[in-house]
């Protein structure tokens, strides 16, 4: 069966390349520009359907990108600023705005590794990199659109609640 389908030049990707689920379908089309992903990328259920669409830059996420259930119904929208969260969207069945609100990185914590076996103690290790937290004003709706609630984080943490 056939896996992929697209343009090569000298052993890189070049232009829109189709991959393919196993049993035929298509499972994603990718622009590529020398062998990254710098383009428009689709993502698609079995049933044909769009799973996710969005841009990449040099294989980076880097726009707003769209998520839709398996019967094609938008559940959320992601904006990505170099590979990174900043804000969400999600939506309700009917399409309203179920939440909203911004991200930011921290570092990441140190993390307690787990006993291992019959050992008792604990050892902490260092986490590399950065951890994606809610920062800035969410709100929260009902189904009809009217907010029901509002929260305030401050770099992952909540500092306000309620309306």
């Amino acid at each position: 069966t056939k896996r992929a389908e697209g343009n090569y030049i000298n052993g890189q990707r070049q232009g829109e390349v189709t991959y393919f689920y196993e049993t035929g379908e298509v499972l994603l089309t990718q622009i590529y520009t020398d062998d990254k992903e710098n383009g428009l990328r689709k993502q698609f259920y079995k049933n044909g359907k769009l799973k996710e669409i969005g841009f990449q830059k040099q294989s980076i996420q880097d726009s707003v990108w769209a998520f839709y259930n398996s019967d094609g119904v938008l559940e959320k929208k992601v904006t990505y600023e170099k590979n990174r969260r900043k804000h969400l969207v999600e939506f309700y069945p009917n399409g309203k705005i179920k939440s909203e609100g911004s991200f930011t990185q921290i570092k990441a914590p140190p993390q307690k590794e787990k006993p291992i076996k019959q050992h008792t103690t604990r050892r902490t290790t260092k986490r590399s990199g950065s951890l994606t937290v809610k920062n800035g004003e969410w709100t929260y709706f009902d189904n009809k659109g009217n907010i029901v609630k509002k929260e305030t984080y401050s770099n992952g943490k909540l500092t306000k609640n309620g309306m």
